[in-house]
């Protein structure tokens, strides 16, 4: 009974330090498309109409900006090309698509179909017109890439 009435002292202090709260950064300017076409409108705005010259002249130098502009949004979208679907792409599609697939990636096994063959397993190099395919079993097996009919990706099985 005389445990109950006893009040548990903490078991555990936590001690505050008395270090500054750390400061934040935040992004102070930033430039977007519509900024810039705007400016470019208030220009030719801006230029009066006598000088019919120079307003042809900076309407020019405008547009020369808009086409840099829009060549450099084209160049950086180039980074991502739209790849095909493997179900679309030709055998000799099919053939590069597996021999540059991403080394980060565990390659995919497929049943490589020929007129006499059918042989599943990977693409380990290519010999000329001949690739070297190493089997799910681990054998290497040689196939003409003329004689393939069709390549299917299967998975493990």
């Amino acid at each position: 009974m005389d445990t109950q009435n006893k009040k548990k002292k903490p078991l555990l202090y936590v001690q505050q330090s008395n270090l500054p709260s750390p400061s934040t950064s935040m992004q102070s300017t930033y430039s977007s498309k519509n900024e810039v076409e705007e400016e470019e409108k208030e220009v030719i705005t801006n230029s009066s109409i006598d000088e019919q010259g120079e307003v042809e002249k900076k309407e020019e130098d405008v547009q020369q900006v808009l086409e840099e502009y829009e060549e450099s949004q084209s160049e950086s979208e180039q980074g991502f090309k739209r790849v095909k679907s493997f179900k679309d792409m030709n055998v000799q599609e099919r053939i590069d698509y597996l021999l540059h697939f991403p080394k980060q990636l565990p390659p995919v096994p497929c049943l490589f179909i020929s007129d006499d063959k059918h042989i599943r397993g990977f693409i380990e190099l290519k010999q000329g017109n001949e690739l070297m395919i190493k089997t799910l079993s681990g054998s290497m097996q040689t196939i003409h890439i003329h004689s393939i009919k069709s390549i299917k990706m299967v998975g493990f099985r």
